[in-house]
């Protein structure tokens, strides 16, 4: 009986894979249409926390720093993409570098591997 329902659990096993196929890298450039420059900000003051070795609330300091942000958006393959990315934040274009993924030979989406 267990040799029968081990059978059967590979069966449905091998049956629910699916076949995964990707193209070779393709290249394509796509245009900078807006760019966005965010300052690092750093923020500090205090709260209160509860402290467990001293079983009861204290008062806190703290400090955090947000990291500066250069958002590019470009367009790729009619579609907008924002990116966070200092290099091609003062290119007019970006070099786009993708494949095609297929699912049981059915085009599924594109994956993005490098942009320039």
């Amino acid at each position: 009986m267990k040799r029968i329902f081990s059978i059967f659990i590979l069966c449905l096993f091998i049956s629910s894979c699916t076949k995964t196929m990707q193209s070779d890298i393709r290249f394509i450039e796509g245009k900078v249409i807006s760019r966005y420059y965010e300052k690092p900000i750093t923020e500090t003051g205090y709260h209160y926390v509860y402290s467990y070795s001293k079983g009861k609330m204290i008062l806190a300091y703290y400090s955090k720093t947000i990291p500066e942000k250069y958002m590019v958006t470009f367009v790729f393959l009619n579609d907008t993409i924002t990116h966070n990315n200092k290099t091609i934040y003062n290119n007019d274009y970006v070099l786009i570098n993708y494949k095609k993924v297929y699912y049981d030979g059915i085009f599924h989406h594109n994956q993005i591997i490098k942009i320039e």
